[in-house]
């Protein structure tokens, strides 16, 4: 088979638009069933409230060490970094309970602060 000629397309094919072969972003879904066993799993697992727990306290302690080593101004850049990391587990959490409300969601991480905010955002379908 030689590609010096012209194309010769299937009877049976379909135009597209360039936008349609665009990838547009990327993220994980997970269905209404996946979000309700894993908010169930979540919940009824004695370790996930300790991991919590342990988490709040090393992060705060953490935040402290910071601040007396190096200065208040770096502990309240640590502050602000373990503030929004914890608002990116509960953006999580509440993307995954609306999922589980609705059809499922879409989870997509975020590193372009041009587009949307940095982080974790879920769209959900209705």
């Amino acid at each position: 088979m030689s590609y010096a000629g012209t194309l010769t397309m299937p009877s049976s094919f379909a135009v597209m638009e360039e936008d349609e072969m665009m990838y547009l972003e990327g993220g994980y879904f997970v269905s209404k069933t996946d979000c309700i066993n894993g908010i169930a799993a979540a919940g009824m697992n004695p370790s996930t409230f300790i991991n919590a727990a342990l988490t709040v306290a090393l992060v705060s302690k953490a935040v402290r060490w910071v601040a007396t080593k190096f200065g208040g101004i770096w502990g309240v850049v640590a502050g602000m970094l373990a503030s929004w990391a914890g608002s990116q587990v509960v953006a999580l959490g509440l993307g995954l309970g609306r999922g589980a409300l609705n059809k499922g969601v879409d989870i997509v991480f975020n590193l372009n602060p041009f587009k949307d905010p940095i982080g974790v955002n879920c769209t959900v379908y209705k």
